[in-house]
């Protein structure tokens, strides 16, 4: 169970570091953007998605878990 809440906090971590680089190439909406800044906002992406996916998943077994119970 630790390593699933070390794993999650790690993610988190990581998708906020993303948008902070993030925002760091793309805060000028006027200045022409690279292949490297559309790979790191795809990247960037996949990892928010993939956040939303467990954080999803976890809230989903707990319902289930209380279901069950009652």
């Amino acid at each position: 169970m630790k390593t699933l809440k070390m794993d999650t906090l790690l993610m988190l971590v990581a998708a906020i570091l993303l948008l902070a680089v993030n925002w760091l190439a793309f805060h000028d909406y006027l200045e022409p953007h690279t292949v490297r800044d559309w790979l790191l906002l795809s990247a960037s992406v996949l990892v928010w998605v993939q956040v939303g996916r467990m954080l999803w998943q976890r809230l989903s077994s707990t319902r289930s878990a209380a279901a069950r119970r009652a």
